[in-house]
């Protein structure tokens, strides 16, 4: 269909239609629109001498208190295995740290004593899973800090020993039996203890203790196991050098307990030790490992065969907020680090791996050439080797062929033209026969149904290109178009899956520009309404809602704001999210089709100089459809069709356009109709058959509370919808179905289309 239809619908049929939108909508909606969401990567405070418990229930860690360089703290956190979310509970412990926590069956978790920098501690806390409340037992422990605490699974008992009381150093063992404490008599036990780790051994059904300072502060290293009557010193083949101060947990995947580091009189510790029930063994994993350190904690998180290990003070006297799992052969690191500002990177989502790949840009000095990625959650480097520093390259994913491909670019005077592949552990150089020549500042994008990556302009220090070329994963073949868009700096590309169109946008006055690459010729669109001129603007192919999604600074009011538009191959539709991505210029953006959102990634500031470290999300927490179902009647040419123009959906600030086909050759009146029911109408139950009413095979399937013209024209019609950017219309839900006049098919001369189910979103 050619736009001759859009242009001649009437003034007063698109507002009655959109009115007729404004007045189905009766119910309230809780749907999102569009939005702007900024990352932070979160982690707790930096602290040391906190506490750690797994609640197996949930699939989550808790952690608790702690002290950081002013003083003590009462927050609550939650460790996911990716990410970490502070809670809100309604009550709390009060500030401490040197406390001792462990988690018990039903997502609960038993926490007692600690210090808030006057006394020691002597109450009890159970976390519920949801909230914290303080527990009043007839008989408790006395006050203590540096103690240890270890659950029995077997007799469903919690285990305390030692720590530091009012008077010094303590060595008595107390158990929790749910309800009450109570002192354990023993004739054998260690020493006064502080500061020395706990695990319980699910295995060989023991509780096993290690390390520590004795009264006098000299630290140990004996081995003592507890069966729940006595205390057994225990004489390994191999003892670990003496500490306090490690973190210590029980793996129960492998049946060996785990503890790192420690504080050895003044020498920090790093080293990961297991015991097997039998002797200790150092495990000496390979680079990257934790931080020397002493104070941290650790906790098993059961189902997963992982350790967490959070926080602790390293050699500079600071607690870190490093967060590391043991999946028992290598420590993994949980980056809480972005970016370095930057711009002029680049940036493609790998779809197979989930990860969007940055690489390079420009900052005052010097030249990034460093690779990092995000995973969802959090930013990782992954290579500091591989193409040398640059600006202004290209960088594609090439879905077919699992790899991001990278061509040219420009470090200071030096401009480049290698092609370089990362497989998402190292970049390799390729060196493929014909190429384009040095240059940055060109555009590419990766044509998944030809799989050819498409690159169009660039320059260097001499010369603008106006060069089509492709890459077919061997080698560059530069096209000859008959017709091809001008050359500006300001320029960006992606390919629109669903058309099957390589789609470029050139900054341009009045209005940014838009053209068109089918794999053989390049045309330019003219649609009724384009962006305004938009300053480096940034282009990607938003796959879940079948549209490209421009953004760029806009120079007009408000000055300096940033600017978003849609492309559905048809028109440009204004968005204007909730949230404000602050203003700037050359970020980079990539869609991450996993979890259907546009990333957006530093840039120079639009005014006063530098550049942002940021990560922006945009995102639609409404998804548009438009469905068609049921079948029509046969008429004098066949059965008519109703169906969205391909791309168009109905979404806020965007039209729907729709065809229906299949209609007699000659004009004939034709109509569609817009109901907001498929289950009745009048009281009648739908999907209703007319033959009854002389229209033998055909139905009707929606309410049809509102009908308009169609022009009829050579066989077919378009109808088009305006959707007001209007929040409340999200959510809603509308019915179409077409019939038009024929007066051969059948004795009431009227045949019917098929029907579309319309879901409105952002």
């Amino acid at each position: 269909m050619s736009s001759n239809p859009d242009r001649a619908m009437t003034r007063g049929v698109m507002a009655a239609a959109s009115l007729a939108l404004m007045l189905g909508w009766t119910a309230s909606t809780a749907q999102a629109q569009l939005s702007w969401t900024e990352r932070l990567v979160l982690a707790p405070p930096a602290r040391t001498d906190a506490a750690i418990a797994h609640d197996a229930q949930r699939g989550v860690s808790i952690l608790f208190g702690g002290t950081d360089l002013v003083g003590g703290l009462r927050d609550t956190w939650r460790w996911d295995g990716r990410e970490w979310l502070q809670l809100a509970p309604s009550t709390s412990p009060s500030i401490r740290w040197e406390h001792a926590m462990v988690g018990l069956t039903q997502g609960r978790a038993l926490l007692f004593g600690g210090q808030d920098g006057v006394l020691p501690l002597a109450d009890t806390w159970l976390w519920t899973g949801t909230d914290w409340t303080r527990l009043f037992p007839a008989t408790s422990p006395p006050p203590r800090r540096g103690h240890a605490m270890a659950y029995d699974s077997v007799r469903d008992r919690v285990v305390l020993f030692g720590g530091v009381g009012a008077l010094g150093s303590l060595n008595d063992t107390w158990e929790w039996d749910g309800t009450n404490w109570t002192q354990m008599t023993t004739t054998v036990q260690p020493v006064p203890l502080s500061f020395h780790g706990m695990a319980y051994d699910a295995a060989r059904s023991l509780t096993v203790l290690f390390g520590g300072l004795n009264a006098v502060q000299t630290p140990l290293n004996e081995t003592w196991t507890w069966n729940g009557t006595a205390w057994t010193k225990r004489t390994p083949g191999a003892n670990p050098t003496v500490r306090a101060r490690m973190a210590m947990s029980f793996d129960s995947s492998r049946n060996r307990v785990v503890f790192f580091g420690g504080l050895q009189n003044t020498t920090l510790l790093q080293d990961t030790l297991e015991w097997d029930g039998t002797t200790w063994a150092n495990r000496a994993p390979a680079a990257p490992i934790p931080s020397a350190g002493y104070g941290h904690v650790m906790c098993y998180r059961s189902g997963t065969g992982r350790t967490v290990l959070f926080g602790g003070r390293g050699a500079t006297a600071l607690r870190t907020t490093e967060t590391w799992e043991w999946n028992g052969t290598v420590w993994t690191s949980f980056a809480t680090t972005f970016p370095s500002g930057r711009q002029l990177h680049r940036m493609a989502f790998d779809s197979v791996r989930g990860r969007t790949v940055l690489f390079g840009g420009s900052a005052a000095s010097p030249v990034p050439g460093d690779t990092w990625e995000w995973d969802g959650v959090r930013w990782r480097v992954s290579a500091t080797t591989g193409p040398l520093a640059r600006e202004g390259t290209g960088l594609v994913f090439e879905r077919d062929r699992s790899r991001v491909l990278l061509f040219g670019g420009r470090n200071g005077a030096t401009y480049y033209q290698d092609t370089w592949v990362w497989n998402g552990t190292a970049w390799t150089s390729l060196s493929p026969a014909q190429r384009p020549p040095t240059m940055w500042l060109h555009a590419m994008a990766y044509d998944s149904v030809r799989q050819r990556t498409v690159l169009f302009g660039g320059r260097n220090a001499t010369t603008t290109y106006t060069q089509t070329w492709e890459y077919d994963g061997t080698t560059w073949v530069q096209r000859a178009p008959a017709h091809f868009p001008p050359y500006v700096d300001e320029q960006a590309m992606a390919f629109d899956e669903a058309r099957g169109r390589t789609v470029l946008v050139q900054r341009s006055s009045p209005d940014t520009t838009t053209w068109e690459w089918d794999g053989t010729d390049w045309t330019e669109v003219t649609p009724l309404r384009s962006p305004p001129t938009l300053y480096t603007p940034s282009l990607v192919y938003d796959s879940a809602r079948q549209r490209c999604v421009l953004l760029g600074l806009w120079p007009g009011t408000p000055v300096g704001a940033m600017d978003l538009w849609e492309w559905d191959g048809a028109e440009w539709c204004h968005k204007s999210p909730t949230g404000v991505l602050t203003p700037r210029l050359n970020a980079a953006a990539a869609y991450d089709s996993l979890t259907r959102r546009m990333l957006v990634v530093s840039g120079s500031k639009a005014s006063g100089g530098g550049f942002y470290t940021d990560t922006w999300e945009y995102a639609s927490g409404s998804i548009a459809t438009y469905a068609t179902f049921g079948t029509g009647c046969l008429g004098s040419r066949g059965v008519p069709e109703l169906h969205p123009v391909l791309g168009s959906l109905p979404m806020l600030g965007c039209t729907l356009r729709l065809d229906v086909t299949v209609l007699p050759l000659v004009p004939t009146p034709a109509y569609l109709h817009l109901g907001f029911s498929k289950t009745s109408i009048g009281g009648l139950p739908l999907p209703l058959d007319l033959g009854f009413l002389s229209m033998p095979g055909c139905t009707l399937y929606q309410s049809a509370e509102f009908t308009f013209p169609i022009e009829s024209i050579g066989g077919a019609a378009r109808f088009v919808l305006p959707i007001p950017e209007q929040a409340s219309l999200l959510g809603l839900r509308f019915y179409n179905q077409a019939f038009v006049v024929d007066r051969n098919a059948n004795p009431m001369g009227l045949v019917w289309s098929n029907a579309a189910e319309a879901l409105i979103g952002s």
